[in-house]
């Protein structure tokens, strides 16, 4: 938001010394540059999906703004920031909790298939990135966010309770336990296995 508030106030700045140019004109100057800036504002907003579009006019409609600001009142500077900010950070805003809600709902859809793929000896974290074309590291760490545990430790936990199941209602032999929670070195998965249980 700091950001933000230093490139309008840079703004504002030339627009002031294109007003004092321009005395007779400084208010239409002024309407112009805020329908310029609302106009490259409302492109940015019309580049999202239909559902963000919808979130982004119903929190500007809560915040008793409107996509079409209307800024015929605009007679100064500092009121035409003060808008100009309003309308911003309640765009800035929603779009921030969209993309958060956004990375939730990836977690939920990696879950899913991590449940479906435990088994899988080649589940991992780069794969599983793969499949849902974004990087590692970026699934690494929303995933860590939402569950507050790492995504090998997820999987192992996974292929653990499954080991204990299998354990208790089958006659499988440890190997075999093994390869059918995804853990094919019978080795590994004996010193496993007995590390947590």
């Amino acid at each position: 938001m700091d950001k933000m508030t230093s490139v309008i106030d840079e703004i504002f700045e030339m627009t002031a010394i294109r007003m004092n140019r321009d005395k007779g004109n400084g208010v239409s100057i002024l309407k112009a540059e805020m329908a310029s800036i609302i106009s490259l504002i409302q492109q940015l907003v019309y580049s999202t999906s239909k559902e963000s579009q919808e979130v982004i006019k119903t929190r500007l409609e809560d915040d008793g703004n409107t996509m079409s600001m209307d800024y015929s009142e605009v007679d100064s500077i500092p009121k035409a920031k003060e808008m100009l900010l309003s309308y911003l950070n309640s765009i800035c805003q929603c779009m921030i909790e969209d993309g958060q809600k956004k990375n939730l709902d990836m977690v939920d859809k990696v879950l899913v298939y991590i449940n479906e793929n435990y088994c899988n000896s080649n589940l991992s974290l780069k794969a599983t990135a793969a499949e849902f074309f974004i990087n590692p590291d970026y699934l690494s760490r929303i995933f860590k966010k939402k569950l507050n545990v790492s995504f090998k430790e997820y999987v192992f936990n996974k292929r653990m309770e499954r080991a204990v199941k299998l354990i208790a209602e089958t006659e499988l032999r440890s190997y075999q336990i093994g390869e059918a929670v995804g853990i094919i070195d019978p080795n590994y998965f004996s010193v496993c296995f007995k590390k947590n249980i």
